[in-house]
């Protein structure tokens, strides 16, 4: 039987380069953009190793960790973290709770194979055997072939769409852009992220002025977790045209991935300020809020973003989802799973992610006992608190799911209180002498427990 292999990573990049790597071994490889996906299809698809991003959105790689290891169903599964230097010492923490080991960003094959053969024994030796030594077998998601990739003659002084000037700068010529966008992956298809960027180099020298030069070369470092350098080629294509949107947005990406939420709102407004019209920089400016919890901005750009956007996409309504659901407001909530789950067909992960939070949104709404113990409970604490992930929350879920399913006294409880806890909330939930009554009543409550033991670190339900 294949081993297989999950990689957990916003960067698509970094997941293409994990299977082209592990394709050669036999090896099934699964992907999930985030720690929420990644959860859902490790429970699904039980992998034999996972390797886990550090800075992704809606759940981060410590937060993802956490979870893995507390569901009994993941717990037993190796996990190998993909890190940036800015995040190591953190993740040497993380060791001593259960993380198998770290791969530093940017990674070679070898290393890369090398940490991965510790855990599923690839290979004999330790030493990965060069390319040509290795049967290449066709695993589940192969890498596209020469064939497969649209061949496009490089760019070049005397092919390259010269950028029109306005009000005296040089603007971005979009299909100059996708044109050496194509050309770079397919350069990074056939020789490894080693060629692509020899490739925009050699572009660069050719074409100083091209704005388009610096920009695929920075999503490229972003891609590849190296903010410092992404910042650098983004800071020269400024200099050239000021009052590019993209370049604000794909900061506001390298701010997001290294955790700085201020400054990537910053410029994700000033690339919507530029282009009001941006669907991206909405969606993943509703990514940020949603890691600080600001449910009611989340919706408002997931909105946003679904309005502007000419290709219908899942994760806006995904996203807007979470944060109805986080709310209380369940029947908009299973609305936008449902409406994800149409259109994630090419995203297995995502659509399973959608799958589960349905289930406990309708098994929550039916007041079933399949609802008792799974996430999307919690109705006032969630609303008092502001969040269903947070300390305070995780300390009354530990004590639902193991002393109140406990007992039969415990259980009847927990079926009284689903029942009409979520009235409650979407009656009362936006006053404020609800909150004012129900907080003092809970912080007691959450004191209490973890006087007693109870814990307040991350938590997934059981």
């Amino acid at each position: 039987m294949s081993k297989k292999v999950l990689t957990i990573d916003d960067s698509k990049t970094v997941r293409l380069i994990v299977t082209k790597h592990l394709s050669p071994f036999g090896v099934e490889t699964l992907e999930a953009e985030n720690g929420e996906i990644g959860i859902a299809i490790a429970k699904e698809g039980k992998p034999d190793l996972i390797l886990l991003d550090y800075n992704m959105p809606v759940k981060d790689g410590h937060q993802t960790l956490l979870a893995l290891m507390d569901d009994p169903s993941t717990s037993p599964i190796p996990v190998i973290m993909l890190t940036t230097e800015t995040v190591q010492d953190t993740v040497l923490k993380l060791i001593k709770l259960g993380l198998k080991d770290f791969i530093p960003k940017p990674f070679t094959r070898e290393v890369l194979l090398k940490k991965i053969n510790t855990v599923l024994a690839l290979f004999e030796g330790d030493e990965p055997p060069s390319l040509e030594n290795v049967q290449t077998v066709v695993t589940r998601t192969p890498i596209p072939s020469r064939s497969e990739v649209k061949t496009l003659s490089a760019p070049s002084e005397s092919s390259f769409v010269k950028n029109d000037k306005k009000n005296g700068r040089i603007t971005m010529n979009r299909k100059n852009y996708d044109d050496l966008m194509k050309q770079s992956l397919q350069k990074m298809n056939d020789g490894g992220i080693d060629a692509a960027f020899s490739f925009l180099e050699s572009f660069i020298r050719k074409n100083p002025d091209a704005i388009e030069g610096y920009i695929v070369r920075s999503e490229m470092y972003y891609e590849m977790g190296q903010a410092q350098r992404a910042f650098e080629d983004i800071a020269k294509a400024l200099k050239i045209d000021p009052n590019e949107p993209i370049l604000y947005y794909n900061r506001g990406l390298s701010y997001a991935k290294s955790g700085d939420m201020s400054k990537a709102l910053e410029d994700f407004n000033k690339a919507i300020t530029l282009d009001p019209a941006y669907a991206d920089a909405y969606s993943n400016r509703a990514n940020c809020y949603l890691k600080m919890r600001e449910f009611e901005k989340v919706i408002s750009d997931c909105t946003k973003a679904i309005e502007h956007q000419k290709d219908e996409r899942a994760i806006p309504y995904y996203n807007r989802g979470l944060a109805y659901a986080n709310k209380g407001e369940l029947v908009k909530a299973s609305a936008d799973y449902k409406k994800a789950i149409e259109l994630a067909s090419d995203n297995p992960g995502l659509a399973q992610a959608a799958r589960n939070d349905l289930r406990k949104c309708e098994a929550l709404m039916s007041g079933s006992k399949s609802g008792e113990t799974k996430s999307g409970g919690c109705y006032v604490a969630t609303c008092v608190y502001g969040s269903y992930d947070c300390p305070e929350v995780w300390t009354l879920r530990r004590f639902r799911d193991n002393t109140l399913m406990s007992n039969q006294f415990g259980r009847v409880f927990i079926r009284f209180y689903y029942a009409i806890s979520p009235r409650l909330v979407s009656i009362f939930g936006n006053s404020k002498w609800f909150n004012k009554i129900c907080k003092p009543l809970t912080d007691t409550l959450v004191s209490f427990l973890k006087s007693k033991g109870v814990g307040s670190s991350a938590y997934c339900d059981r």
